[in-house]
Formats: C-alpha cells, sequence, structure tokens
C-alpha cells in the first residue's frame, strides 16, 4: 500500500513540474511578443528554476539593442524603391507662336523686301566693278562741243583755258579744267589709260595701290561735288583746291 501512494506521489509531482515548465514557456513567449511589438529589446530570463514561483527578468543593453537594430544582417524588410517623377514636358508654346509667325502675310511681306534689297544690293555692286555709268550719257550742262580741252589726250593748252576761265570768274570751269588736266597727264606718264568711255571712278580702282590713290581719291570726289553736283564754289575755296591740284601734278612727273 505504500508504494502505491508513493508511486502516486512521485507521478504527481512529475505532473506538476510538466505543468509549470508550460507555464513558463508561454509566460516567456508572451514578454517577448509585447517587447517586440514596442521596439524594445527582448528580456531574457537569468534562470528558470521550475521548482520556484518566481522568475527572474535580465534586460538588454540598449547601445548593444540599437547595434543589432543597425546590422544589415538582421534588417529583412526591402527597401521601398523611390519612384522617379515625370518629367516636365518642354514648353513648346514658342515654337507654335514661330510657325504661325513663318505662315503669316507679315512674313511674306519681310521676305519680299529683303529679297529686294538683296537684288538692289547684287545690282548696286555689278555697276561698280563693271564701271558702269548713268552720268556719262547725260550731256554735261555748260559745256560745248567745240571747247578743245574735252579732248583730254590731244589738247595742250591747258594753261591757256584755265586762265581764260579764271578771268571770267568761272571757278567750276577752272576745276573742271584743272581735273581733265589732271587725267592728261596720268595718261601721259602712263599711270592710266585714258579712255572716253570709262569713267573718273574707273581710273580710281586702277590707282589703287599706288601711293598717288588716296590724293587722287580726294581730287575726284571734290570735283564730282563741285562739277556734277551743280556747287557754286568761291574764289578762296578754288584757291584751296587749286593747291591741291598744282601738288598733285608734282607728284605725277
Amino acid at each position: 500500500m505504500f508504494l502505491i501512494v508513493s508511486h502516486v506521489s512521485s507521478a504527481q509531482v512529475d505532473a506538476t513540474v510538466i505543468i509549470e515548465q508550460d507555464e513558463v514557456e508561454q509566460t516567456i513567449d508572451e514578454i517577448n511578443d509585447n517587447e517586440i511589438e514596442n521596439d524594445s529589446p527582448p528580456a531574457k530570463f537569468e534562470s528558470i528554476n521550475t521548482k520556484k514561483d518566481s522568475l527572474e527578468l535580465r534586460k538588454v543593453d540598449y547601445k548593444e539593442w540599437a547595434k543589432l537594430k543597425k546590422d544589415k544582417r538582421f534588417i529583412y524588410k526591402k527597401p521601398i524603391p523611390k519612384v522617379k517623377k515625370p518629367k516636365k514636358k518642354k514648353d513648346l508654346a514658342w515654337l507654335s507662336s514661330l510657325m504661325k509667325f513663318l505662315g503669316s502675310e507679315g512674313f511674306k511681306i519681310l521676305l519680299y523686301c529683303l529679297l529686294g534689297l538683296f537684288l538692289l544690293y547684287i545690282v548696286y555692286i555689278f555697276i561698280k566693278n563693271n564701271d558702269i555709268s548713268f552720268s556719262r550719257n547725260i550731256k554735261d550742262k555748260g559745256i560745248q562741243q567745240e571747247d578743245p580741252w574735252e579732248d583730254v589726250q590731244q589738247f595742250e593748252n591747258w594753261e591757256l583755258a584755265l586762265q581764260e576761265a579764271l578771268a571770267a570768274k568761272d571757278f567750276r570751269l577752272a576745276t573742271r579744267i584743272y581735273y581733265l588736266h589732271t587725267l592728261h597727264l596720268l595718261d601721259k606718264n602712263n599711270r592710266i589709260k585714258y579712255r572716253d568711255d570709262k569713267t573718273n571712278w574707273f581710273y580710281v580702282q586702277k590707282m589703287f595701290g599706288t601711293a598717288m590713290h588716296d590724293d587722287f581719291k580726294g581730287l575726284t570726289q571734290n570735283f564730282d561735288y563741285i562739277w556734277y553736283g551743280e556747287y557754286q564754289i568761291d574764289q578762296e575755296r578754288f584757291t584751296m583746291l587749286q593747291s591741291q591740284f598744282q601738288q598733285f601734278h608734282s607728284t605725277i612727273s
């Protein structure tokens, strides 16, 4: 009888120990779950004595816990990819306005004007380079066909013709005689080849690059202004121009 009782008592003790162990494990699981939800370091038990009712709890150091949280080996969440913002479409309003302008009537008129100016420039360059002059087709005012100095190559009495013009105080005619005499001297000294169908500026271009070019160009400008521009020159200004002609003549021969 005693043995049976002892066996029963021993079985009751083992059953009690098993029940206590289950309760302890369930308690530990609940504590760990609560601490994980609160993002706090898990608790560890120093020791579990199944024969005692009390539990001793040990906490992990917070610095160690923070260090473990940063360790990539324990990070299981995948990083959320960054969503690229859609690029804004470029403002093409200016291109639309430009195309609208190019198709307008105003642009066509502007284009025709520019084309006309370009053609006029081409005509001007052509006339200038080919020495085309319309003034040669107009009879010079104040000149009679019998005036002998108009034969530039053959006329020789330049001084006499000049004195007659000065005596009549016709300073415009005197200026012309001086200029025609200049062409005569240039032709005689092989500086130019005089021709009746060439303009004065043709000879200016032919003398380009020579030491006398600038002076001859200045005399030609003055002559054209006085003669063809019908400018009435007075004696004082003629005297200054006469000095320029005489100085230029001295450099030809």
